[in-house]
């Protein structure tokens, strides 16, 4: 079955479905009414509004080149903004690029020689002496016959900083670098190779089945023209990495990958395998007149700011203070700490150790600025959950606990929460006075929009949450309103064919009604969710907080189609002193459709900053303002609607420092 093939048997099923249910009721006599007229005129409203659904639903069911151009083309322009605006925010390009010698890693973790360069006939090579430094490390990358390595560092090394650079080079070779970073993917979820097809899904374009994402994907990577990164092994759980190793061994596809030493040669270990055919490298210390170099490149009055420390780093490479200033980490906070006009880079000479050293430096980095001390109390409260990462819209309910668990919780929240918004919604009293009663209907709505929230947040099906925006696009309306109208087509047409009906020709009340019937049925297809909405890729997301205000806007996308069902129903059958409970349930229907809805991204930010409010204290500013401030200093970095801090080592600092700074 090729790309697109299988668009048609839902339409079957749902033909059948009602085929059964309807000839069950028409052979029970269940279904008497005379309306033929009406089935006639929806019969034909239907088979146009039938074609037209199959017309704009359909996809191209072949890669082609031009398809192939365009999804490169979508993916260059995306990938290329995302790597600089990564490598602007790690000062990565000024002065510019800091030169860490590299050199090759011989042993039982690496790939042997003759594995990494090819066999040469006659000649069994029995180690690597490669080296370098990181702005030379793409030359010799694209030189090997397979095009993949492994960065090896240690903590603060510039593993990542490596990285960023190679994806630089990529993309001015023309080549797209998908950055992808370990620690979001989820094995129990998806493969390594499914992983990265659903990092994709999102920014080619619009309109392409998952068949054709998957098999635009494969080309490209097919291609060598997309090369994925995958950033931080080491920050993996130890079953992941060995998981890693052994769907990397199977690639026959460029690729960079970055871990610690350690984690990563344990992980080979288990495995049993090497990371295929991959150049394995280490950084290594850098050198001191890189290092007087950086911390002396654009700043003011060097030879009188600087003389001292640059001395004692050429005696003996510095000693401690070499030792910690040859980490890119701690020479850039060494920039940071040092930049004002009114600090003394002297106060450096009279630590005696590395570690003091070390603790000096992130001393005066976060306790000079008073309002980043709440990032102590953030790195606290992610070890003490043992994680790395903070994801906004992150499930609420531990990751330990058990599917059924996380569905009796997720009943109760919703049970209780429903229940109390169809209660509340009885008591308004539509004949007091008008003052009154607005309020009262103000605050039913606020209490019906909390229950929406509730029930978004704790969903037990979805670990994931995608993001939203609103946007109507008339094709999708269209095909909402055929697809509604579609189902009534069969349903008059059953009627019809009842031997049990006659309808009168000549009644124009019936026509009418039939009109108002079908137009009303397209209303409802037109406002249904999905044809208001759209998802944002996580590439997209420069800024987590103005995406999940975006999501947040989406959720109005389950309204109207609720409110309007509902009072159809309680206008022809029901009586309106159901709307309220009915109201309620309709708007649970809206969000079990399909996994992912509009306003569950922005539902479990809301419940994570309530709960986060007191435990995160952020002085003056909202908890969203003081995570964006701290990203746009470089100290935490976004990936979708997750932060992370920038450097596993200042997470560990602060976790450490977290009462000692919160008293600040």
């Amino acid at each position: 079955m090729g790309p697109g093939s299988g668009r048609w048997w839902p339409w079957v099923m749902l033909f059948a479905l009602t085929a059964s249910v309807l000839g069950v009721g028409l052979a029970l006599g269940a279904l008497d009414t005379g309306d033929k007229v009406a089935s006639l005129i929806s019969c034909l409203v239907g088979v146009v509004t039938l074609g037209l659904t199959w017309v704009t639903s359909r996809v191209p069911s072949r890669v082609n080149d031009t398809l192939e151009t365009s999804a490169f083309q979508s993916l260059s322009k995306q990938m290329a903004e995302h790597v600089r605006r990564e490598a602007t925010g790690r000062h990565l390009l000024f002065p510019e690029p800091l030169r860490v010698p590299w050199s090759s890693v011989n042993g039982p973790a690496a790939a042997s020689p003759d594995v990494v360069l090819g066999r040469l006939s006659g000649v069994r090579r029995t180690a690597l002496h490669l080296c370098g430094d990181v702005t030379t490390l793409a030359d010799t990358v694209a030189a090997l016959p397979a095009r993949q390595v492994v960065i090896l560092g240690d903590e603060g090394a510039g593993k990542t900083s490596t990285a960023l650079l190679l994806a630089l080079r990529l993309i001015d070779e023309g080549r797209i670098p998908l950055l992808i970073d370990l620690a979001g993917w989820a094995a129990d979820l998806d493969r390594l190779d499914e992983y990265l097809v659903r990092c994709l899904r999102s920014v080619l374009p619009a309109g392409l089945s998952v068949e054709v994402v998957r098999a635009v994907a494969s080309r490209l990577v097919d291609s060598e023209k997309l090369i994925p990164v995958l950033d931080g092994l080491d920050e993996m759980p130890s079953g992941l990495r060995e998981l890693v190793i052994k769907d990397v061994q199977t690639w026959n596809r460029p690729f960079v990958l970055t871990s610690q030493p350690l984690e990563y040669e344990t992980a080979v270990r288990a495995a049993g395998v090497t990371a295929a055919r991959a150049l394995v490298v280490r950084l290594a210390p850098m050198p001191v007149p890189e290092i007087i170099a950086h911390l002396t490149a654009g700043r003011a009055d060097t030879e009188r700011r600087w003389s001292d420390v640059v001395a004692r780093l050429h005696k003996q490479d510095g000693g401690p203070l070499g030792e910690v200033l040859s980490s890119p980490l701690m020479s850039g906070l060494a920039r940071t700490a040092y930049t004002p006009s009114d600090s003394d880079p002297d106060e450096l000479l009279s630590l005696d150790t590395a570690d003091a050293v070390e603790r000096h430096l992130m001393d005066v980095v976060y306790r000079r600025d008073e309002p980043l001390t709440w990032l102590a109390g953030l790195a606290g409260h992610l070890t003490r959950l043992e994680m790395r990462h903070m994801d906004l819209s992150g499930p609420l309910t531990p990751a330990g606990w058990g599917r059924h668990r996380r569905r009796a919780v997720s009943f109760l929240v919703t049970a209780c929460a429903g229940w109390f918004a169809a209660f509340d919604g009885r008591h308004i009293d539509w004949s007091g006075p008008l003052y009154d009663t607005i309020a009262a209907i103000a605050a039913w709505i606020a209490i019906l929009v909390g229950y929406m929230i509730l029930r978004l947040a704790y969903r037990s099906r979805a670990d994931i949450a995608t993001p939203f925006r609103l946007k109507i696009t008339i094709t999708r309306m269209l095909r909402g309103a055929a697809s509604a109208v579609g189902f009534a087509t069969v349903l008059n047409l059953m009627v019809l064919l009842s031997p049990n009906n006659s309808p009168d020709l000549s009644d124009p009340r019936l026509v009418a009604g039939i009109i108002t019937i079908t137009l009303l049925i397209a209303v409802l297809g037109v406002f249904g969710w999905g044809s208001l909405t759209e998802t944002v890729a996580d590439n997209e997301v420069s800024q987590p907080l103005a995406t999940l205000r975006r999501d947040r806007i989406a959720l109005v996308a389950h309204f109207p189609l609720p409110i309007i069902g509902t009072a159809a129903y309680c206008a022809t059958i029901g009586g309106w002193t159901e709307f309220y409970g009915t109201l309620v349930l309709s708007l649970l229907a809206s969000t079990i459709v399909r996994n992912q809805v509009p306003g569950l991204a922005w539902s479990r930010w809301v419940l994570w900053r309530l709960l986060l409010f007191r435990r995160i204290p952020t002085h003056d500013r909202s908890l969203g303002e003081a995570l964006e401030d701290a990203r746009t200093r470089g100290i935490l970095r976004a990936s979708g609607t997750s932060y992370r801090f920038q450097h596993a080592k200042i997470h560990d600092y602060l976790a450490r420092s977290e009462g000692a700074l919160s008293d600040l």
